[in-house]
């Protein structure tokens, strides 16, 4: 109780406190996601304000080339022309850095962008017309025009984001500069037009005068906003004789006097035009980069002032935390302590006759007994009778001396089913004086029970893997016995010569005797024939009893020798069926393996070719033998121009008597146990492809 009181004090005096730093917690992280934003729309804001300065620089390019398209349609000039090819890739050139931008920048969607995009990526529309001069220099003018109003509107739509009050006035006087300077554009091109017609028209001198009148507006709206750094560069910058020659220009115009138009050329009005244009276009890539300027250093404060709350926030978090963590822990010592003990521990207290004096929820749910079914009874009553009493003695004895006793007990739940624990059985004191036992228990059934299992597999893994080797054997013996009958076959065919040699031999030398003509040389040479018969038997005989003798243990060999001995038992079979046996033998190391097992498989793969190039009696038959060494293997190839495996079954050739003869008289075992005897006798690889010629068997082994 005593206890439980302090932790309500404690919880009376911190409530406030915690209450206080979560609402200015709140607060911080409030003002964290304001400055997030605000550096977000900034970052934004500057990609649009760089994106505005490319649309002005493709703007000032449109605008040159309006010009000069109006000059060389007017009286197609030949300068004009010149200069008008020229312009033509300024402008192309700066709508590809505007493309580039609007990929790199990744900028969304903004009103009126795509429209201006499509007009300049068709500007080949009207350069064409032009440059063929079907088309009115008013109607050029108008087209062009149409293209700088749409980049114009795209960016009027891009300034008006901008809600920091730094920037707003540098925005309004940029986008006023960009309406004097495109009306600019128009009074040039309304000039140059009139200036090369020589004709007065009353029409074109009324806008030329409203492209003026506009521009003293877009001037004062520019100066209004423009700050001072901007009015003196504006001031500064202007070519006074330019400035001169293009106010005397236009006082002629205005005056509509056909012989004082007359004597101006076209190109000097569109010359110092351009110089005045230029200059404007210098001094908006000023104010641009000066608005930049003031967003990064918006940007920077912005950015300063995330930092300081999030250090600030970060700070408020883990002193919340801390305090959280605080109170938590003095409220959940006691309880945590109790439920790890009930919920998770196996525990049980007894007096000192061992009956129950107290257990645990867990000692309950793995007995399955109630807590009111357990105390004051004999602990004995969960003993399983397959635990021999030696063992409780051995307990009690221990414990009683007041010693810890731990070991494995097999327990009896009520539902009579087991369980396996390890205890630890503890005496229990009070004041120094012994009152009774306390037992702590860890759940070991899940162990035991694999145990138990793992032992039941192991026997029925050892029954089965007897049984496998046996099938094993059984068709190893079988396929040997399929094999020795073609064996004894081959063997025939070589007896066949050498016996019939010797029953000559001894036909003429019976002979001789007869008729007693037998000489002492030609007995002695005949004798010595019959004896080279019987070397050569016996020796295919020894070739017949090496081939089946099984291998215990790996052998130095080369594939010189395993060829050399196969050769000699299938060698005359071969030449009999006229197919021809080439080799190519690459690899000439010696290595380790069991020579029989693999001349076993070497004349079997040979056996088979010979029977493919048989059945489908193939004209100049051949069968190839290759070696060579593939990084840390060596390959054996058998190969064939019997015409190959069919792919519907070739991944099958290797199961257990599946047969691809014919006439249905294989055993089906041949190829199944060469792959038995290479990977698992051998540890190598039996592997076939089909080549252009027939099938390719490799055989693929360790170095």
């Amino acid at each position: 109780m005593q206890k439980k009181r302090e932790q309500t004090n404690n919880l009376k005096l911190t409530f406030p406190i915690l209450v206080l730093i979560f609402l200015f917690s709140i607060l911080i992280f409030n003002l964290i996601h304001v400055k997030y934003l605000e550096e977000e729309s900034l970052n934004i804001l500057e990609k649009k304000i760089i994106l505005a300065t490319k649309l002005s620089k493709t703007l000032h390019e449109v605008q040159k080339e309006r010009g000069m398209s109006v000059g060389y349609l007017s009286n197609n000039d030949r300068s004009f022309e010149n200069e008008l090819n020229i312009q033509k890739k300024h402008t192309d050139s700066s709508i590809k850095e505007l493309d580039n931008y609007l990929i790199l920048s990744n900028i969304s969607s903004i009103n009126n962008l795509n429209k201006t995009l499509h007009l300049l990526h068709n500007i080949q529309e009207i350069r064409s017309v032009v440059s063929k001069l079907l088309i009115s220099p008013t109607s050029s003018s108008i087209y062009y025009t149409k293209i700088n109003d749409s980049i114009l509107n795209s960016i009027l739509a891009i300034t008006k984001v901008s809600q920091l009050s730094s920037v707003s006035n540098d925005v309004n006087s940029y986008l006023n500069l960009l309406y004097y300077e495109e009306n600019l554009g128009l009074e040039r091109a309304v000039g140059t037009n009139i200036l090369s017609k020589k004709q007065i028209d009353q029409s074109n001198i009324n806008l030329f005068n409203t492209y003026i009148v506009k521009q003293n507006v877009y001037k004062e709206q520019y100066l209004k906003y423009a700050s001072i750094h901007s009015k003196k560069l504006y001031i500064r910058s202007f070519d006074t004789e330019s400035k001169n020659t293009i106010g005397n220009i236009r006082n002629i115009i205005l005056s509509a006097k056909k012989e004082s138009i007359n004597k101006i050329k076209p190109y000097t009005w569109f010359k110092h035009m351009t110089i005045l244009i230029d200059t404007l276009q210098d001094i908006d890539k000023q104010l641009s980069r000066d608005i930049i300027q003031n967003i990064q250093k918006e940007y920077s404060k912005s950015k300063t002032s995330l930092i300081s709350y999030i250090f600030l926030g970060f700070i408020m978090f883990i002193v919340f935390m801390l305090m959280i963590v605080m109170i938590l822990q003095l409220q959940k010592n006691e309880k945590k302590l109790k439920n790890l003990l009930n919920t998770y521990v196996i525990s049980s207290t007894t007096d000192l006759k061992g009956v129950i004096t107290g257990v645990s929820k867990a000692f309950c749910n793995i007995s399955g007994y109630e807590e009111r079914e357990l105390l004051g009874k004999p602990h004995n009553m969960v003993r399983h009778p397959d635990i021999p009493k030696e063992l409780f003695k051995s307990m009690w004895k221990t414990i009683e001396s007041g010693k810890i006793w731990q070991g494995e007990i097999k327990n009896l739940a009520k539902d009579g089913s087991y369980y396996w624990v390890t205890a630890v059985i503890s005496p229990l004191y009070d004041n120094g004086k012994k009152i009774g036992y306390s037992s702590v228990r860890q759940d070991i059934t899940d162990g035991k029970r694999i145990e138990e299992l793992n032992k039941s597999l192991e026997e029925k893994i050892f029954i089965e893997v007897a049984k496998s080797r046996q099938k094993d054997q059984q068709m190893i013996q079988q396929s040997r016995l399929a094999q020795m009958g073609e064996m004894i076959s081959m063997i025939a065919h070589q007896w066949r010569q050498p016996l019939t040699a010797i029953s000559a031999t001894t036909a003429t030398i019976n002979y001789k005797a007869k008729k007693d003509l037998i000489e002492k040389d030609f007995l002695i040479e005949r004798t010595d024939r019959i004896s080279g018969y019987s070397k050569h038997l016996s020796s295919t005989i020894d070739d017949f009893r090496d081939f089946f003798r099984p291998d215990k243990e790996q052998k130095e060999i080369r594939f010189e020798e395993l060829l050399r001995s196969v050769y000699g038992i299938i060698e005359a079979s071969l030449l009999q069926q006229n197919i021809m046996l080439e080799q190519s033998l690459k690899y000439t190391d010696s290595f380790k393996s069991y020579p029989n097992e693999l001349k076993q498989v070497i004349l079997n793969l040979i056996k088979n070719s010979e029977d493919i190039l048989i059945e489908k009696n193939i004209t100049n038959p051949y069968i190839r033998l290759e070696t060579y060494q593939k990084e840390d293997t060596i390959v054996l190839e058998v190969s064939d121009n019997g015409g190959g495996i069919d792919e519907n079954i070739i991944d099958k050739i290797f199961d257990p008597y599946f047969s691809t003869k014919l006439k249905k008289d294989g055993t089906g075992l041949g190829l199944y146990m060469s792959k038995t005897i290479i990977e698992d006798h051998c540890q190598g690889k039996l592997n076939v492809y089909n080549s252009e010629d027939g099938a390719v068997f490799a055989i693929i082994l360790n170095r």
